[in-house]
C-alpha cells in the first residue's frame, strides 16, 4: 500500500468501519474493535430514535388531519335543516376518514336509518344498539357508537393498525356527538315550524271570524241607529228626549268603533309575535 499516509487515504476510500495498519498488536486491534462496536451501536440507537420521531410526527400529522375532518364537518352541518342532508354529509365525512357504515337517528317513535339499503342483520343490530346501555362497542372490524339520539355502525374499522383504530374511534365519537346535536336541532326546529304554522292558521281563522263579526255587528248597530232616529222622530218626544235618544245611538256606534280599534291592535300584536318567532 506504500507509505502509511497513502495507505490510510486508500483505505478511507473503501468506507470501512475501522482498520489497523501492520505491524499491529492485540491491544490496538481490541481498541479499534471496541471503538467500531461503539460507533455501530450509537448509529443503531440514532436510527431507532429517528424512526421513533418519524412515527410520532406521522401520528401527529394523522391526528391533525383527522381532527381537521371533524372541524370541517362541524362547520358544514351547522346550517343544515334537513335530516336527509345531515345524513349524506355525515356519511361523506366517514368516507373522508376511509371508513364506511350506517347511521341511525332515533327520536321517540321516529327512527331514520341511512343508507336506506341496509341489510336486516345490520338494521336489527342498530335497533338493538338503541336499547343498549353500552356507549361504544368494539368487536373485530365492527365499531358501534350508541348516543341518546344517534347510533353509528362502522363495518370496516382498521383493526390491523391498533393506533389508527383507536384514533378513529375517538374521532368518530366526536362526529356522532356533533351529528346528534344537529339532529336534535332539526327536530326541535321542525316542531317549532309546525307550531308556527298552526298558530298562523288559528290567527287567520280568528281574523276571518273577527272581520265577519265586525261587519255583522256594524251592520246591526247601523240599522239600529237608523231605526232609533226614525222612531225618535215618530214618537211624541220633546227635543231633550229626542236628543238624548240620538246621543245614545251615536255613543253605541262610537263604542263599536273603539272595540274594533282594540281588536285590530291585538291582531297586529299577534302578527308581530309571529314575525319575531320567524
Amino acid at each position: 500500500l506504500g507509505t502509511p499516509a497513502s495507505a490510510r487515504e486508500q483505505l478511507n476510500k473503501l468506507e470501512l468501519d475501522a482498520y489497523v495498519l501492520s505491524p499491529f498488536n492485540a491491544g490496538v486491534v481490541n481498541v479499534t474493535l471496541d471503538r467500531s462496536l461503539d460507533d455501530k451501536s450509537s448509529l443503531i440507537e440514532l436510527q431507532e430514535e429517528l424512526k421513533n420521531y418519524s412515527n410520532i410526527a406521522f401520528t401527529a400529522m394523522s391526528s391533525a388531519s383527522e381532527m381537521g375532518v371533524v372541524a370541517f364537518y362541524a362547520q358544514s352541518v351547522q346550517n343544515i335543516s334537513d335530516m336527509d342532508r345531515l345524513a349524506q354529509q355525515t356519511l361523506r365525512c366517514l368516507k373522508d376518514l376511509s371508513v364506511q357504515g350506517f347511521i341511525q337517528f332515533s327520536f321517540d317513535e321516529s327512527v331514520h336509518v341511512y343508507p336506506e339499503d341496509i341489510s336486516k342483520t345490520y338494521a336489527d343490530l342498530l335497533d338493538w344498539t338503541r336499547t343498549s346501555e353500552h356507549r361504544i362497542v368494539s368487536h373485530g372490524r365492527f365499531l358501534i357508537f350508541n348516543f341518546d339520539n344517534a347510533q353509528f355502525l362502522i363495518t370496516d374499522a382498521p383493526v390491523e393498525d391498533p393506533d389508527k383504530c383507536g384514533r378513529l374511534r375517538d374521532v368518530i365519537a366526536h362526529i356522532v356527538s356533533i351529528a346528534e346535536a344537529r339532529a336534535k336541532t332539526i327536530i326541535v326546529n321542525g316542531l317549532l315550524k309546525e307550531q308556527q304554522d298552526n298558530t298562523r292558521m288559528v290567527m287567520m281563522l280568528l281574523e276571518m271570524a273577527s272581520r265577519d263579526n265586525r261587519n255583522s255587528v256594524k251592520a246591526i248597530m247601523t240599522d239600529l241607529s237608523m231605526s232609533l232616529r226614525e222612531i225618535a222622530m215618530g214618537l211624541d218626544l220633546n227635543l231633550e228626549q229626542e236628543t238624548a235618544m240620538l246621543a245614545l245611538s251615536e255613543k253605541a256606534l262610537e263604542s263599536l268603533e273603539c272595540l274594533h280599534e282594540t281588536t285590530d291592535a291585538v291582531e297586529v300584536h299577534f302578527r308581530s309575535l309571529l314575525l319575531q318567532l320567524d
